[in-house]
């Protein structure tokens, strides 16, 4: 990982049609050392995809409540 965060940064400063390569082999050196990182990626991916859930939640629940609180008043 530590490769991956290095070749980041070190590649980041290039512009766009000179780093392809550059990605690429940082991708196939990770892949290297994870092979399992698809799994990882996908995992990363589906948690991120959650909070977005989460974070929605409190705002929800504060909705929801109000609405109750409203009802009950009536």
């Amino acid at each position: 990982m530590a490769y991956a965060i290095v070749g980041d940064v070190v590649v980041s400063p290039i512009p766009s049609p000179l780093d392809v390569a550059l990605d690429t082999a940082v991708e196939e050196r990770i892949r290297e050392l994870l092979p399992q990182i698809d799994k990882y990626m996908r995992m990363i991916t589906r948690v991120a995809e959650a909070l977005s859930w989460i974070e929605l939640l409190p705002t929800y629940v504060v909705s929801v409540l109000t609405a109750v609180t409203e009802v009950t008043e009536r």
